[in-house]
């Protein structure tokens, strides 16, 4: 699921977080597994991005228990993803509990 919201969210200042707000925020009720995809313009270079050792992505995250249904989901989803990426290191993420 491609996590982009349209421009008109950030226009409109919903992407502010209120939690006593009775909109959805972009991304609401749609879980935490997603694909995420950096992009740096091509043809305009404002520095070597050869020189890029490391990205550091900032994420806040709230969430009720899913219960044991959704925990064993989301641990086979990430056994999956182990099992596909087995072999290649493109980057490093870091799981805990809150």
């Amino acid at each position: 699921m491609p996590m982009q919201p349209k421009p008109q969210v950030f226009r409109k200042k919903l992407f502010e977080t209120n939690l006593r707000d009775e909109r959805y925020l972009p991304f609401e009720l749609s879980g935490a597994v997603s694909q995420w995809r950096l992009e740096l313009p091509a043809d305009v270079r404002q520095f070597d991005y050869n020189t890029i050792s490391d990205v550091i992505l900032h994420l806040r995250y709230t969430a009720r228990d899913g219960g044991e249904q959704l925990r064993k989901g989301a641990s086979e989803k990430l056994k999956d993803h182990d099992r596909k990426s087995a072999g290649c290191q493109v980057g490093a993420a870091v799981l805990g509990e809150a």
